[in-house]
């Protein structure tokens, strides 16, 4: 952690402006983490124009990691995060002390924010218990919280932002509430980053609704429209950074770009547990990163099942057609 809690809102702001992915967690064909592997691919992943990367979600598994599988991943994110200067973040979900025993770990590891999920419970929770539960968290802690939790309206974001120096962020904002969203912050005299998918991201910061230093990309997200020789969604992203908007929408709606965006948004569609969670079929998105020169295999734990030889045929076809691969 390298700010102090008051100025968590800034700093996030001036640093969480880019690409943090939610990476896989890497198993062997036993089932055991693939801590070895999981090295390798933080590592590789920089080369598609990452600025960090984020452990312990929904497309890492979450739900089929134990507490200490979940704390090792997270120290080995921190390690590699330092030594390849990048941004560390993990997720955290679950009761309330396994919730803040995981935080004080990865503040005490000098992680740099947390997305914390909203408590465990049955449908019937309002909306006042659920912003008890993220101000109990955050009055114990120091480290920046990004909201990850659906079922929350932007009035109480806002109310829990402003009264929280260290709530700095949204996951995931439906561009349906981003105008709400950031009314209600005004209001409130205060600001966070938005965490959103690259797509719905980038339109309404074309759009002019959301202004680039509070635009951030979250899941499986922003590299998997580049390459390692093809950083295609990291130059549209720098450029809207600088203010070109329209070179960054002429980039936007050309190819390979446009192919990539719609096929990756029809490839989310596939997704049956996690679909709030904008994120792929988990198997056939390890699949992905498999052909994309990541290590490990695409064992998953249940109830996740290996793809069919159809699904990777289609996507190995599918990748060549978009220019990932060449034939």
């Amino acid at each position: 952690m390298k700010y102090k809690k008051k100025e968590a809102k800034e700093w996030i702001q001036e640093n969480f402006t880019g690409d943090i992915p939610t990476l896989p967690t890497w198993f062997k064909e036993n089932g055991e983490v693939d801590y070895e592997a999981m090295r390798f691919n933080f590592r590789h992943i920089l080369k598609f124009g990452t600025d960090g990367y984020a452990v312990n979600a929904f497309c890492g598994e979450q739900d089929a990691l134990t507490k200490e599988e979940k704390l090792k991943i997270l120290e080995l994110t921190v390690e590699e995060a330092k030594r390849n200067k990048v941004l560390a973040m993990t997720s955290v979900i679950g009761p309330m002390g396994e919730v803040l025993e995981r935080i004080k770990h990865a503040e005490n590891l000098g992680a740099d924010a947390i997305w914390l999920s909203g408590p465990p419970g049955a449908p019937g929770l309002t909306e006042e218990g659920v912003y008890q539960w993220y101000k109990y968290i955050a009055d114990r802690v120091n480290i920046a919280l990004a909201i990850f939790y659906n079922d929350i309206s932007p009035q109480m974001v806002a109310r829990l932002a402003a009264e929280c120096p260290n709530i700095v962020s949204k996951k995931t904002c439906p561009p349906s509430q981003t105008e709400a969203m950031l009314r209600e912050l005004k209001a409130r005299n205060t600001e966070i980053t938005l965490f959103m998918p690259f797509h719905s991201a980038f339109t309404v910061v074309l759009a002019g609704l959301v202004p680039p230093r509070l635009a951030s990309f979250v899941n499986a997200d922003l590299y998997a429209y580049n390459t390692p020789d093809d950083h295609i969604g990291k130059k549209c992203w720098e450029l809207a950074k600088k203010g070109d908007l329209k070179k960054a929408a002429d980039l936007f709606y050309s190819e390979p770009l446009t192919g990539r965006r719609e096929w990756m948004i029809t490839l989310r569609g596939l997704n049956t547990p996690y679909q709030s969670a904008g994120i792929a079929k988990i198997p056939i998105w390890k699949y992905w990163h498999q052909l994309m020169g990541f290590r490990g295999s695409i064992t998953c734990r249940l109830p996740f099942l290996p793809p069919t030889a159809a699904e990777k045929r289609k996507m190995k076809a599918d990748m060549v057609r978009l220019g990932y691969l060449e034939k």
